[in-house]
């Protein structure tokens, strides 16, 4: 291992570095995973779906609403899934906006570190969806055999060979990028989102718009779930807030309009 301080930043191998952010779930405890939760922005739609099916789906790279990534992914973009979490100590305001509706009365699925691994670690099997179902096929895929599964934080890139994560800069010893087929690079105006990703490479002959992830009955109870900043709990149907922990409304005293 060869690691120098040079101004502030870490200057490591690409080897290390491109391997430094991912996450075993069966070789790691809660508490050497996270400090803090990991948040599912969505909307009430959306939240609907989830809680009857039991499932959030992992969309394919196509449908990621950063160009860059998708166009630098664009040969596989079919092939690879994500399921993304913002993992921070707050909330934000983009996360809201952006992910939950221009509205901010969104939702937020927030799971504690601990529960994430159990999931993680319970995720044997997804089902495909094909472009244009509103359903997952009854026929599930095989991880380790149908599906590779991985997760890990984000590297957001600065300048060529920069890449920040986890609060710490590094400085690639070559000077040069990460290769381009790693999945977990983003372009560090987007460290806001502080992302967690599960990561889901289709193996099979067949192409899929997503894949459906089950999320485990007991994961999904421990959870909380949060009404946007310009939500109201209140109008969250009994029949939702009854499959979480508890309901509560976001910490931001905040009003927007956005046109």
């Amino acid at each position: 291992m060869n690691k120098l301080e040079h101004n502030s930043h870490i200057i490591i191998p690409e080897d290390e570095l491109v391997t430094k952010n991912l996450v075993c779930p069966d070789q790691i405890q809660a508490k050497d995973f996270a400090k803090y939760p990991f948040s599912y922005y969505t909307n009430m739609d959306t939240l609907q779906k989830i809680v009857e099916s039991g499932n959030i789906w992992a969309r394919n790279m196509d449908e990621m609403n950063d160009l860059d990534e998708a166009a630098l992914h664009k040969k596989e973009k079919n092939k690879v899934h994500a399921l993304c979490f913002c993992n921070t100590r707050t909330e934000g305001i983009p996360m809201w906006y952006m992910y939950a509706g221009k509205a901010g009365d969104g939702l937020c699925i927030r799971f504690t570190p601990g529960n994430i691994l159990k999931w993680m670690r319970q995720i044997k099997e997804v089902y495909p969806v094909r472009k244009g179902n509103q359903f997952p096929e009854t026929v599930p895929l095989q991880i380790g055999k149908d599906v590779e599964l991985r997760f890990g934080w984000i590297f957001y890139q600065g300048r060529e060979g920069e890449y920040h994560f986890k609060n710490r800069w590094y400085l690639t010893e070559s000077g040069k990028n990460i290769p381009g087929d790693c999945l977990f690079i983003k372009k560090y105006p987007w460290h806001y989102e502080r992302e967690f990703r599960a990561v889901l490479s289709n193996r099979t002959k067949e192409d899929y718009y997503a894949f459906a992830v089950p999320v485990p009955r007991e994961v999904m109870k421990s959870a909380v779930l949060m009404a946007g900043p310009q939500g109201d709990v209140d109008r969250i149907p009994s029949s939702i807030r009854k499959c979480f922990a508890r309901s509560e409304k976001s910490d931001l005293r905040i009003r927007m309009e956005i046109k």
